[in-house]
């Protein structure tokens, strides 16, 4: 079989233009996706990194479209649509060029799976998105989309005497320090969504970033120059809000907490289904079938209690709006499915495959509490662990029960095995905080 950590030999091949259709929604990447696409000799490996990338990346920015009512982060996403559809394109010609027999296809059929699923994260992302193209009223769901959602996305103005100016996001390590990801920046009227580690903060820039509340807050007041790293830390209360009342039924909240668990959940489905295959576990793959299953009946629920608001209200938009977000979450956890069920099969997961998700920019770890962890006994509220290491407690194993997508108040005990999310240069810092051999966060 030829090496997929090798680059093939390149090939000619001319483009061809797709004809141009002017549907009423239209559907971006598809021109791209009909064309002929020229082929690029790249390996395997380094086409599922940047597919996992653009998957992380398009869906905190469709979100921050429909938030911050821009049709330029949406052009964006549209642009990243397209790309995924190349990806997926030359990936599927490198499988092919390495695929010499039937062992060989076999091993490959998961690499095609998680491309496929790759394909329809940004294709959900780009419906999404479309919605701001649209002549429905959008913006009553971004207030909920924003105060609901478990990791939030918040747009941060730096001002000159910030600590922020003049440095690198590698120098200012905002992953592991605050738990918030950069994921744009605007400087004047110009946004730039190519965010890497040398990127230079200056006087005026805006920041959309997602993470915890706890640690976009912090960064804010490090952002406007009022607190210094160690200030925005110490200020940081570390009570706990009080108690909301639960939503009673019939009214407009459950259909937001409806809404928002569908959103939440089908994130972490992703996030659960590449730890799935990182490490070759049956249980993570079934538990995101079982979370797959759970989607689908909220997506029901919540469809068809917009149509009896809308019948109520008459307020069609929102109805159609709730329909089509939900049909494009539901597609995402359709997508965290199939990606997980590359290791529910009983072939071998192909090494190339779980190398790509361990060198992406998020990663996904696994490590056990052990007694001499300061960790056990303590609430994930009380550890801040997202704010202050970056990394995000995905799900917890305790013995033979599974603690899926766990909350603020649950406790963590010595044995248990945690999968968490968040940047590579964090998880050795969690691993030694759960062996013991660190004792502060």
């Amino acid at each position: 079989m030829r090496s997929l950590y090798a680059e093939s030999p390149p090939a000619k091949q001319g483009r061809a233009s797709a004809a141009q259709e002017k549907p009423l929604l239209p559907a971006f990447g598809e021109t791209e996706a009909r064309a002929a696409v020229e082929y690029e000799p790249r390996p395997v490996k380094d086409l599922l990194i940047e597919m996992k990338d653009i998957a992380e990346l398009i869906v905190d920015l469709a979100y921050s479209a429909l938030i911050f009512d821009s049709e330029e982060i949406a052009e964006e996403v549209h642009r990243l649509e397209a790309r995924m559809y190349r990806l997926r394109y030359l990936l599927r010609l490198q499988v092919m060029l390495s695929t010499r027999t039937l062992a060989d296809a076999q091993m490959m059929l998961g690499i095609l799976q998680v491309a496929g699923a790759g394909g329809a994260i940004a294709n959900a992302a780009g419906d999404i998105a479309k919605v701001l193209s649209s002549e429905l009223e959008y913006r009553p769901l971004a207030p909920f989309i924003l105060k609901g959602s478990g990791e939030r996305i918040r747009l941060v103005s730096v001002a000159e005497a910030s600590p922020l100016t003049g440095n690198t996001l590698a120098e200012l390590k905002l992953g592991t320090r605050l738990g918030t990801r950069v994921i744009a920046v605007r400087r004047g009227k110009r946004w730039s969504y190519d965010v890497h580690e040398d990127v230079v903060f200056k006087d005026g820039d805006q920041a959309i970033v997602t993470g915890t509340e706890e640690g976009i807050e912090q960064l804010r007041a490090i952002a406007s120059g009022k607190q210094s790293f160690d200030e925005a830390a110490r200020a940081q209360p570390s009570a706990a809000p009080l108690p909301q009342p639960p939503a009673q039924p019939g009214t407009k909240s459950e259909t937001e907490a409806w809404f928002i668990e569908i959103k939440d959940t089908s994130d972490l489905m992703v996030d659960l289904a590449y730890s799935a295959i990182l490490y070759n576990s049956r249980e993570i793959a079934e538990e995101v079938e079982t979370l797959e299953e759970e989607v689908d009946e909220l997506v029901v629920k919540l469809q068809r209690r917009v149509l009896e608001e809308a019948i109520e209200s008459k307020n069609v938009d929102k109805a159609l709006i709730l329909f089509h977000l939900s049909a494009a979450m539901e597609q995402i956890a359709d997508a965290a499915r199939e990606i997980a069920d590359a290791a529910l099969r009983d072939i071998q997961v192909h090494p190339v495959l779980v190398e790509s998700v361990r060198e992406s920019d998020v990663t996904v770890a696994r490590a056990q509490v052990s007694e001499a962890s300061t960790l056990g006994g303590k609430t994930l509220r009380q550890l801040q662990m997202a704010t202050k290491t970056g990394m995000r407690v995905i799900a917890i194993r305790r013995g033979k029960k599974w603690i899926v997508g766990p909350g603020p108040e649950d406790r963590l005990e010595a044995a248990d095995v945690l999968f968490m999310r968040g940047p590579p240069a964090a998880e050795e810092r969690l691993r030694d905080l759960c062996s013991g051999k660190r004792k502060r966060l």
